[in-house]
């Protein structure tokens, strides 16, 4: 018990030793307030586009009603765990490729609290901006592919002066 007790005792001092000596060599670095600073903007930056996930350009109609489904599904299990944001985010996704938006945003507005109904809302004009100018360009894009096929072109036939009389 006793050669035990010295074991946990010298290794919690070796970590508490090893952790301070870090922690020491970490603070007294020249840039460490820049590189925490950037760490936690970069941290935010990460939060901030994982909420702008894109929505797929759906090329087939039957993709949509499953993306549409696990959209919905996430934002339940959201709600249930009290996540409001992130699942008023979900149901925008869900919204935007809806066939029935307006039917669906009234349910919506049925059901939900007025707070996350209005988060739902913000969430749905971003998002479906974000999907519109994504078509949008997949729209030009597919035109400039198509433009930049290229063209048979022809020479222009020359005639024979001397067949004129």
């Amino acid at each position: 018990m006793y050669s035990m007790r010295n074991s946990l005792t010298v290794g919690l001092v070796a970590f508490v030793a090893y952790c301070v000596y870090f922690d020491r060599k970490r603070r007294s670095a020249p840039d460490f307030k820049a590189k925490l600073k950037e760490k936690r903007l970069k941290a935010k930056r990460s939060k901030e586009n994982s909420m702008e996930s894109d929505i797929p350009l759906f090329t087939d109609p039957s993709e949509l009603q499953p993306y549409f489904l696990k959209e919905v599904q996430a934002s339940d299990d959201l709600l249930m765990n009290g996540d409001y944001e992130k699942a008023a985010f979900h149901l925008a996704n869900a919204t935007v490729v809806c066939a029935q938006k307006s039917e669906f945003l009234a349910m919506m507005q049925k059901t939900l609290p007025d707070p996350v109904f209005q988060m739902l809302l913000q969430y749905y004009h971003a998002a479906n901006d974000r999907y519109l100018k994504k078509v949008m360009a997949h729209e030009i894009q597919k035109q400039m592919s198509q433009s930049k096929q290229p063209m048979i072109e022809s020479k222009p036939k020359q005639f024979d002066d001397t067949d004129i009389e």
